[in-house]
């Protein structure tokens, strides 16, 4: 994605409709804005979309989160579910990261496909 329509996003929300479930994140494009991912959130935040992410971390995490990583086809490579502080996690071939406060709610699966994307 270019820098301009990165910008363009910066902050939108976004709903990512799956076969089985819809979800609405905040998109987080900066490096800045990334890396801090849900550090300083509360645990009812709403999730979050890392633009251009294979790799994160959750020092300083208060609390663990879900995490899915999704290619550029839309399709989730990868899911770890209430990973705790101080760990570090990469997906080769992951465009993008969804992060989540860890919850026993639904949670999408690898293999799912995003089928449909709407920006509010």
């Amino acid at each position: 994605m270019r820098p301009k329509r990165q910008s363009a996003l910066k902050g939108k929300l976004i709903n990512l409709v799956f076969k089985e479930n819809v979800l609405s994140a905040r998109i987080l494009v900066s490096f800045f804005e990334r890396t801090k991912g849900l550090i300083g959130a509360s645990r009812d935040a709403l999730p979050v979309l890392l633009l251009e992410c294979s790799d994160i971390h959750t020092h300083l995490m208060a609390f663990p989160i879900d995490i899915a990583f999704i290619n550029s086809e839309g399709e989730v490579m990868s899911v770890c579910l209430s990973l705790h502080c101080g760990a570090r996690i990469r997906c080769e071939g992951a465009i993008a990261v969804l992060e989540r406060p860890a919850s026993k709610s639904g949670w999408v699966v690898p293999g799912e496909q995003i089928v449909r994307q709407t920006l509010q």
